[in-house]
């Protein structure tokens, strides 16, 4: 079940800019703590949460390592790791495109099927939430949900959004 909170805004752009809008935003059950990660791994394999743990680490260096020296990197199920650039326009006639007009170096993650299918056809339920709406920042300091609003449960098909990390 994933739920959500409708928070007000005015738009800032596109065809209701300026006008005050409604949107979903996903208010998060909880965390899953990278221990407890492992130790769910664990649980379905012949090797300890502390292997798990050593193995996830080095996983982690190796793909910083390969992406740093411009790989992107497959992680098999659970998807591909690449390097990305933004930079600024330069017209042609203002001279040559140097390394100052890179503006950033990020990565971004793409999710095989399993994991991007994940939320596909979970119910959502939308909930009340104190007034700034809970984000996941606000999830991590404590936000409570107020009350439900059982009426407004649906089936939808769902996905993950893919950002820079």
């Amino acid at each position: 079940m994933i739920k959500y909170s409708v928070k007000k805004q005015i738009a800032k752009f596109g065809k209701h800019k300026g006008k005050e809008v409604q949107t979903a935003q996903c208010v998060l059950t909880g965390k899953v703590s990278f221990i407890d990660l492992c130790r769910m791994v664990a649980d379905n394999t012949t090797i300890g949460a502390g292997e798990v743990k050593a193995m996830v680490y080095d996983m982690a260096k190796v793909v910083a390592r390969e992406l740093a020296r411009g790989y992107s990197v497959d992680c098999g199920e659970l998807g591909i790791f690449r390097p990305t650039l933004k930079s600024s326009q330069l017209a042609t006639d203002e001279g040559e495109f140097r390394v100052q007009n890179v503006k950033s170096v990020n990565v971004v993650f793409r999710p095989r099927a399993a994991i991007a299918g994940a939320c596909a056809g979970c119910n959502l339920e939308r909930v009340d939430s104190h007034q700034k709406g809970c984000c996941e920042e606000e999830e991590e300091a404590g936000c409570k949900i107020d009350k439900k609003d059982e009426t407004d449960k649906k089936e939808k098909p769902g996905g993950i959004l893919v950002e820079g990390l």
